[in-house]
């Protein structure tokens, strides 16, 4: 992005941000009141109403700042606590009291949810700071640019006619001559320039206020990975309880049974040996041929669980295998450079296997393309045919046993099925070659500290272009200014109130502290410049 458009866009940003200024400060004050009314009056009804316009304002500026920084802002809130349970009576029960119905358990119970979020008061201390500093940050940039395009402006605005009608004041000093307008020329340039060279930095100072408010916390980055993984848990155990009683299930249809008729063919040639030796080669030719299908059974059920191949020769050549035995035209394209984990290969290899299946089953296709590719740490699967579409993830059907056997692992399948075809089925799977899936973060409790650490630093930024647009520019540049020009009038300018030996001293001395704020903000921006580009 070139400079100007950069600082154009920042400008635009910041009047986006000043203009929903209002939106937020509405919100605030009905916020307020249903704190008021709620825990005041005992109307706690309009608690959670009102905690979800919170929060539905506090999202929109997670999504603004997302997409502005290119760095998503997770939704921060603990999951919504389950439905209650009736009890052996068939009734309801919160707190020892009991209820026939489950509406006001459910209340009470979504009511100690958000007042037990962390994140329902931090998005109300945002709801009640960001309408302050907020709206400082994004509107100084723009009253610096436009009250300097309003400097530069005073010598045409300036009509030598009425010698005796002045422009009124500007940066504290009475435009009452050409000279005066001339000279304040300078002044408006150096703010208009100010504000453009702001502009980029003091979004990004926003963007960081907005994320250090609003973005999840340790604690509750946590509690949401404990959630989902308890959510992730019941779902691979409740898969895990299928998969046991579908194998009991084709053991006792298929070789219990042929297993049961072979005992009974061998005892009925035994008691045959003696009377009718060809009746019982007869049986017994029976029964080896039942021991050959048994086994082919046993082997089906063993590359149902865990195929021979796929521990032999990995997923590629699995997937190969499954498009040799496949009654369609099969290609295959594999793109796999190391070792996958047997976990991870198996649910690809059943995943690429029930899509397959699916293809010839339900959509009627002839014709199937399958590509494996490990890129960035992510194990991806994509099955294309050429069937009649209109595949959708039902209860109960193979895409969402898929979906089962891939989440996990924090696996995602993406469908594309338009009617008519074709069908397209995405399976991802994060793991890196080699290595182990969804090891746990051994940096997480450093970079906590540095986060903490960072909140710190923060302040130090925020205070520092403060330093930079009130010492260094007004009380330090325009006051030696003024000095030069010689004028009388003193206006907010604290040196010139000053005797006259220390007024120049006081002018450097604002200097000195406006710039002691200038490296401060240069550290802050150069780390963010260089996070946003790793």
């Amino acid at each position: 992005m070139g400079r100007p458009r950069r600082y154009a866009t920042a400008l635009g940003r910041a009047l986006v941000l000043v203009a929903l200024a209002p939106l937020v400060t509405l919100v605030q004050a009905v916020m307020l009141a249903s704190l008021v009314l709620a825990f005041g009056l005992g109307l706690m009804f309009v608690f959670p109403w009102a905690v979800g316009l919170t929060r539905g304002v506090a999202n929109l500026a997670r999504a603004v700042h997302g997409r502005w920084t290119g760095r998503p802002i997770p939704t921060p809130y603990l999951p919504a606590p389950p439905h209650p349970r009736p009890g052996p009576d068939g009734r309801y029960r919160h707190l020892g009291i009991s209820y026939r119905s489950p509406a006001l358990p459910e209340f009470f119970e979504r009511v100690h949810r958000l007042l037990s979020d962390r994140a329902t008061w931090r998005d109300t201390l945002w709801l009640v700071a960001d309408p302050v500093v907020g709206f400082a940050m994004a509107a100084l940039p723009l009253f610096a640019v436009g009250y300097g395009l309003a400097g530069m402006a005073l010598p045409l605005l300036w009509d030598p006619s009425y010698p005796g009608d002045t422009l009124g004041h500007y940066a504290g000093v009475e435009v009452a001559s050409q000279g005066t307008a001339l000279a304040l020329v300078p002044v408006g340039t150096a703010l208009f320039v100010l504000g453009l060279w702001a502009g980029p930095r003091s979004m990004a100072l926003h963007a960081r206020w907005t994320r250090m408010l609003l973005a999840p916390t340790r604690a509750s980055e946590l509690a949401l990975q404990v959630a989902e993984l308890d959510r992730k848990r019941t779902a691979a155990t409740d898969w895990q309880a299928a998969e046991v009683r579908r194998i009991e299930r084709d053991l006792h249809d298929g070789p219990q049974a042929r297993l049961v008729a072979l005992g009974m063919t061998v005892s009925a040639a035994e008691e045959l040996v003696d009377d009718d030796p060809a009746a019982a080669k007869a049986l017994l030719r029976q029964a080896q041929e039942s021991s050959s299908m048994v086994l082919q059974e046993l082997r089906g059920l063993v590359r149902g669980i865990h195929p021979p191949v796929l521990a032999e020769r990995g997923l590629g050549d699995a997937v190969r295998a499954l498009a040799l035995d496949s009654a369609l035209e099969v290609r295959v394209e594999v793109d796999l450079r190391g070792q996958l984990p047997d976990p991870v290969q198996s649910a690809a290899y059943f995943a690429v296997a029930e899509l397959l299946a699916n293809a010839g089953k339900h959509a009627g296709a002839d014709r199937v393309d399958i590509d494996l590719w490990h890129r960035d740490g992510v194990l991806r699967a994509t099955v294309t045919d050429d069937g009649r579409g209109g595949a959708l993830p039902v209860t109960g059907g193979g895409l969402r046993g898929v979906e089962r056997r891939i989440k996990p692992f924090d696996g995602v399948l993406a469908i594309s099925s338009p009617e008519g075809g074709p069908t397209t089925v995405a399976v991802e799977i994060p793991c890196p070659l080699g290595e182990e899936c969804c090891e746990p973060d051994d940096a997480a409790p450093g970079a906590a500290r540095g986060a903490a650490a960072g909140r710190g630093e923060l302040w130090l930024t925020a205070l520092a272009p403060v330093l930079c647009s009130v010492a260094l520019f007004p009380q330090g540049l325009v006051a030696g200014l003024l000095l030069i020009f010689g004028t009388d009038n003193r206006s907010w300018f604290l040196a010139l109130y000053m005797p006259e030996p220390l007024r120049w001293p006081t002018v450097l001395a604002m200097v000195a502290l406006g710039l002691s704020g200038v490296p401060p903000l240069l550290r802050r921006w150069r780390k963010t410049g260089s996070a946003q580009r790793c």
